[in-house]
C-alpha cells in the first residue's frame, strides 16, 4: 500500500477494503505510519491475514505501537 497521513475518509475505507481482499488471498506490506498505512493493517489483520509493516527508523513505532503487536515488523536497524 502507498499512504497518505492525511487520508479522507473514501480513502481509508477503501484502503481497508482493497487490504482486506488482499490478506485473504496473500500479504500485506505497507509502513507504519497513521492514515493509510493503519487502515491498510488494521483490515489485513481483522481478516486473519498476513501484514507486514516496513520502518525507516528503529523498531518503536511510536505513532502505531499496539497495532504493531499484531503485525510482523520489519526495520532497516
Amino acid at each position: 500500500m502507498v499512504r497518505t497521513r492525511k487520508a479522507s475518509s473514501y480513502a481509508l475505507n477503501l484502503a481497508a477494503r482493497i487490504s482486506a481482499d488482499l490478506a485473504r488471498t496473500g500479504v500485506v506490506v505497507s509502513g507504519l505510519a497513521r492514515g493509510i498505512d493503519t487502515a491498510a493493517h488494521i483490515a489485513a489483520v481483522d481478516v486473519g491475514g498476513v501484514s507486514i509493516g516496513i520502518l525507516g527508523s528503529g523498531l518503536d513505532p511510536a505513532e502505531n505501537r499496539e497495532l504493531a503487536e499484531r503485525l510482523v515488523v520489519i526495520s532497516e536497524y
